[in-house]
């Protein structure tokens, strides 16, 4: 993460997740952009000047930002939640 950069991992409501939780990414720092162009009821920006990335990621135990992927790209299986880029990783791994 760049030096200025604050980050924080939320689950679906915006709370705050102990490190270890996978969620999605939030980001802020003094250099961000004001809106998108011609879009400026986006809802990626909140109250609190936090970004709404939308990628999907973990905090570790040793302050580590781990991105699994974009939240657009999730799988929701009963209560698992997959993204294809495992899936990938798995396949390839495959002999054949």
């Amino acid at each position: 993460v760049p030096h200025g950069i604050e980050v924080k991992v939320v689950n679906e409501n915006g709370i705050l997740l102990p490190r270890g939780s996978p969620g999605e990414i939030y980001i802020r720092g003094a250099a961000r952009c004001l809106g998108y162009h011609r879009h400026p009821e986006s809802s990626i920006f909140t109250s609190t000047d936090w970004i709404k990335t939308g990628d999907i990621g973990v905090i570790t135990e040793s302050k580590r930002l781990c991105m699994f992927g974009h939240k657009r790209d999730m799988i929701k299986r009963a209560t698992s939640k997959i993204f294809p880029a495992e899936i990938e990783k798995i396949l390839t791994q495959h002999p054949d």
